[in-house]
């Protein structure tokens, strides 16, 4: 979940003009996810809708995972060709 939440702060270096860099998401602690999982697991067991989106979001957790990994790569290759002039092949 680290890595998910350290996208998200990149994500939002990414789109800012100034492209400053937050530490919001990525300092999440341990006890922190912990309450939040106790929260949505509560949610769940009392409102059908709560429980269909966790069941959701726990079949999609490879998806997310993926999108952890692969989303702030694909920033840093877009801002390394921005900050460098932009593509180019040959001399």
């Amino acid at each position: 979940m680290q890595q998910f939440e350290a996208g998200l702060d990149k994500a939002i270096t990414a789109s800012n003009k100034q492209h400053a860099e937050p530490q919001i998401w990525s300092i999440i602690n341990d006890d922190d996810n912990a309450f939040l999982v106790d929260l949505m697991v509560q949610a769940g067991m009392r409102v059908p809708a709560a429980a269909y989106a966790i069941r959701a979001l726990a079949n999609s957790a490879w998806q997310l995972r993926l999108g952890g990994i692969l989303l702030p790569r694909f920033m840093e290759t877009w801002h390394f060709y921005a900050e460098h002039g932009g593509m180019g092949f040959g001399r």
